[in-house]
């Protein structure tokens, strides 16, 4: 027996050595073919036809100007110039449409596929500091560099080259380190005033420094932060388009910077100068309900000069800077408005000049933290969605109309603007409607030939009635303020004679779409504009269809997530709150993936929620976090735990995830200690509840069921992870509260006797999403939910926590349907319903104001709210069908859901540019007359009264996949098998499935 042993053995090992032979042997002739690919794309030889290598990015953001970690990853799309047909439609033969496909598309589509690739990294000196080889494999994304160490303050080039079986692609890119591997601001201080108060009534500071350059640099980097908010000129000229700079953060940790190649505002052999002016911003003045306890605003810079000889010289903040206070804008909070003088320099001028009386700088030592690089995230104007005025009017008195306030007697009125402008006497007030409510700066061009003063306020809507019993706030014809609470919003602006200017605002920002401008002098008022101020970051998601205003809803979703994408996710962009309220996130978050790329943004936010994290392992309610709000709050506290799983969703990156676990467990580990499952409560604090839900819940079951949730949540990122001791540790948690709310709410008993109201509509959401229910309930849980929505008569009756669930949990049920009659609802309170009050963005309440009955009377009362737009979460997943789940085993599925004869939709398309390129569906449906002895298996719509047939709904689909992908493609029609395909465009119709 010992020699067969030995004989097996030794076959054993000569077969395993035959083995990787052959794979070695494989190996080498790839990467022959590969190099030989490569050759023959270097002389002209072989071409890729149709394909090409776009949005090619380092840690998804293109050409990052500013990276300070050294673990950069690269990404890349495979793109066609013309995607090709891969399936066409045929005109109708017969009375039927019919495909047209050759046999070979899906062969020849994967001669698209990427089937390796190349990486090579080049300095700004010209070295190459990394060659990855030729690595095989589809990868696109997420692509780590495992070069030479970066350097600080290096431009470095890259070349991606992608081989398919057509030939090579080849793109390239570029990015900027800024400071990996030292301090950013070794050697420099803080600077700020000698005078003691935070939002300065004489001048806001301009801090200057001039100084001479024998030759020109070929080389200058300008590193700059500040506590407060900053703008900085050069020569005269602005650096950089950044709004709102260095961003929020929890000052007391972290600290934002920006970094800024300056190399041409520079003058050689003469006195260069450089001007700051500092802003309260979020560090001081109006913030979130009050006065944060910090100091004055303060600036750091450093500007580093290379010189063509490899010498170099560094300029810092320091006491040897001056500054000026008589300047242009006398006084500017960021929440309440400025004042502006227009006989005083601005820093524009204070970079070129001495002007004015200037003091010398002091030191602050108000920040002990520590700084990173806002390298892919950046607030700028957005001038492609400047509005302008839609229509205007002028009053001087106010009337009485029989109601509290009376009404502003119109002098003149117009539609758009008048092209020689509008002419407003002394004592009069324009009301300017800009026709969209949005983010950001007005915008006005005015002249005088005496001096005097405008005064600009502004609103989100407009007294209609001057009826102080229908919530107005002013005369019927004046801008309606009561929503803004103490924020005031308002700004001073001092005219010169003969002077010609336009107003734009630099340190204050507000929501807004009515503005009223007042004036003391005769003014000429021309190009009055709203500049949308928010996040730069590319919007990725599109959608349009037939139903006018199921389309304005969407739009007024985008507007509200433009309008509070910024620095942070504030909640409302007008009164004074503006915050980062974690409980909107939680149930927006996942929308607002689909619609715009905000992977660095939320990676800036996990920061922010990390640095905000009490030590006992509670998240807070707002992020960055403000003493005047909470922590430890169910519904909001848990997008600590849900946010970053579903960017790893969106973006398949585990690094946020990894980053973000050991706080995840924290927070875990808090619920534990907290929760009594021995018979008293378990999660976190039942503050909120389903907050302005209209239907009452359980806020303490709530909280049982967050507690569920994150479990829930909690084993999945595990599993991604790969940490199968806390799977299986989660798993028994999620168990554990399953039989905890089992026995304490009776759960089954409930579902037992099927009454809609043993439970609310939220409840059962939670129930059912987080597979909290044993598996024999499931069903009478959705029928309950089906039940509840019909008996309310699919209005909307959900708060924060349900509204983003229940459309999902509707057609998990199979209410499909009831998910559209309860999405297209006009009855109070419903989406649509704000829709058919004149709403351009979504309302913090749905009956926030009615025709009927005007405002609500709730002072919390915000017309800017994104939260109740998660609804378009359901617009991509279901009225498109896309889904995009990197967590999944097939990354990308589309599976449309259309609507039945009742819903007045019948065509929709958008898309979603996924991280593997843009998916696109389009779909429309028509009736059609068939014989009646139509196949029992087709979906017959509705009777033809004729009597000669049956009507049955017809659809056309058009979906295109991006190149080098496959999707996953289930369509609702007759005989349509659920298949894999390619990249390329297919074209289907056929006869809707019942």
């Amino acid at each position: 027996m010992s020699g067969h042993k030995r004989i097996i053995e030794t076959a054993a090992v000569l077969l395993a050595a035959v083995l990787v032979f052959s794979r070695g042997y494989a190996e080498q002739r790839f990467q022959k073919q590969m190099e030989t690919l490569l050759e023959e794309y270097e002389t002209g030889e072989a071409q890729t036809d149709n394909l090409q290598l776009t949005n090619l990015r380092v840690n998804y953001i293109p050409d990052p100007v500013g990276i300070d970690i050294q673990d950069i990853t690269f990404s890349w799309e495979l793109a066609y110039q013309e995607p090709p047909v891969r399936r066409e439609l045929q005109a109708e033969r017969n009375g039927q449409k019919e495909h047209v496909a050759e046999d070979n598309q899906t062969e020849q589509a994967a001669e698209d596929n990427q089937l390796a690739y190349r990486i090579t990294v080049t300095d700004e000196a010209g070295k190459t500091v990394w060659k990855s080889g030729i690595i095989k494999g589809g990868q696109t994304t997420q692509i780590s560099y495992t070069g030479e160490k970066l350097q600080d303050l290096t431009a470095y080039t890259y070349t991606v080259t992608s081989f398919t079986e057509k030939g090579c692609l080849q793109g390239r890119g570029s990015f900027e380190t800024a400071c990996l591997n030292t301090a950013p601001f070794a050697g420099a201080e803080f600077i700020t005033m000698q005078e003691t108060e935070e939002v300065y009534e004489d001048g806001q500071p301009v801090f200057c420094k001039r100084f001479s350059l024998q030759e020109k640099p070929v080389k200058a980097i300008l590193l700059s932060s500040a506590l407060g908010i900053y703008d900085v000129y050069i020569n005269g000229s602005r650096v950089g388009d950044c709004e709102w700079k260095p961003g929020w953060t929890d000052y007391s940790k972290t600290l934002l910077y920006q970094m800024y190649d300056v190399s041409d505002l520079l003058l050689e052999g003469q006195e260069n100068g450089i001007a700051v002016m500092l802003g309260t911003g979020w560090w001081c003045g109006r913030n979130g309900f009050g006065i944060y306890d910090y100091h004055r605003p303060a600036f750091i810079g450093k500007l580093l000069l290379t010189y063509a000889d490899g010498s170099s010289e560094i300029l810092a903040t320091d006491d040897t800077w001056e500054y000026v206070k008589d300047t242009r804008v006398q006084a500017a909070d960021f929440f309440n408005g400025e004042t502006v003088d227009y006989s005083k320099p601005d820093t524009a001028e204070l970079s070129l000049h001495r002007m004015g009386e200037a003091k010398q700088a002091e030191i602050s030592h108000d920040f002990s933290g520590s700084f990173y690089s806002s390298c892919g995230i950046k607030v700028t104007k957005k001038e492609e969605l400047t509005q302008t005025m839609q229509r205007g009017w002028i009053y001087e008195t106010i009337k009485d109309n029989g109601t509290t306030y009376g009404e502003a007697e119109r002098i003149q009125e117009w539609g758009q603007e008048p092209e020689d402008g509008i002419f407003l006497k002394s004592g009069q007030t324009l009301v300017v409607d800009l026709g969209q409510n949005l983010a950001g700066s007005p915008s006005v061009t005015f002249s005088s030939n005496a001096e005097g003063k405008l005064t600009l306020t502004f609103g989100e809507m407009c007294n209609e009635t001057g009826d102080a019993e229908r919530g107005e706030d002013g005369a019927a014809g004046t801008v309606y303020r009561a929503n803004y609470r103490s924020a005031q919003t308002q700004v001073q602006i001092a005219m010169q004679d003969r002077q010609k200017e336009t107003y734009t605002s630099t340190f204050f920002y507000t929501g807004f779409r009515y503005l009223s401008i007042t004036t003391t002098a005769d003014v000429t008022l021309s190009h009055i504009q709203g500049i949308s101020v928010g996040l730069d970051s590319p919007e990725t998601g599109s959608f349009i269809c037939d139903n006018e205003k199921l389309q304005r809803l969407y739009e007024n979703t985008k507007w509200s997530q433009r309008n509070n994408f910024a620095w942070i996710a504030s909640d409302c962009p007008q009164r004074d709150e503006r915050l980062g309220w974690t409980g909107d996130l939680a149930v927006y978050s996942q929308t607002s993936l689909y619609q715009q790329d905000l992977y660095s943004f939320y990676a800036k936010w996990s920061r922010d929620l990390l640095d905000a994290q009490r030590e006992d392992g509670a998240y807070t309610d707002t992020v960055p976090y403000t003493v005047t709000t909470g922590s430890g709050n169910a519904g909001w506290a848990d997008a600590g735990i849900f946010v970053p799983y579903y960017v790893y969703e969106k973006y398949g990156d585990k690094k946020l995830l990894a980053a973000t676990y050991s706080s995840m467990q924290a927070y875990m580990d808090y619920l534990q200690k907290k929760s009594d499952f021995a018979g008293g409560q378990i999660g976190a604090e039942a503050t909120f509840g389903d907050w302005l839900g209209s239907e009452a819940s359980d806020a303490v079951l709530l909280s049982a069921l967050w507690y569920g949730a994150d479990a829930y949540c909690m084993e999945k990122t595990a599993a991604v992870l790969q940490k199968q001791t806390d799977v299986a540790k989660y798993q028994k948690l999620h168990k554990k509260i399953q039989n905890y709310i089992y026995r304490t709410y009776e759960i089954a008993e409930r579902l037992e006797r099927t009454v809609e109201k043993d439970f609310s509509q939220t409840e059962l959401c939670m129930l059912l999403q987080y597979d909290l229910l044993q598996e024999n309930d499931r069903e009478k849980a959705q029928q309950m939910l089906l039940a509840s929505v019909e008996k309310n008569e699919y209005r909307l009756v959900t708060g924060f926590v349900g509204t983003g669930l229940i459309l999902r949990s509707l057609t998990d049920a199979g209410g499909a349907q009831s998910a559209y009659r309860l999405l297209l609802s006009e009855k109070k309170p419903s989406w649509l319903y704000s829709v058919d009050q004149g709403a351009t963005t979504i309302w913090e309440r749905p009956d926030s104001y009615t025709e009927e009955s005007g405002f609500s009377k709730d002072e919390m009362n915000s017309f800017d709210h994104y939260n109740n737009g998660c609804a378009m979460q359901w617009i991509y997943e279901s009225i498109l069908g896309i889904r995009v789940d990197l967590a999944g085993e097939q990354p990308i599925t589309i599976a449309p859901v259309l609507p039945d004869e009742t819903v007045a939709l019948t065509e929709a398309a958008g898309s979603y540019h996924s991280i593997y390129g843009e998916i696109k569906v389009g779909w429309k449906m028509n009736d059609r007359n068939i014989r009646k002895e139509v196949n029992k298996s087709v979906d017959i719509r509705k009777k033809d009264n004729s009597g000669n047939g049956e009507t049955v709904t017809e659809a056309e689909f058009t979906i295109e996949i991006p190149a080098g992908q496959t999707a996953l493609v289930a369509l609702p029609i007759v005989g349509f098998e659920p298949r894999k395909l390619p990249g390329g465009i297919w074209k289907f119709a056929g006869v809707l499935e019942q």
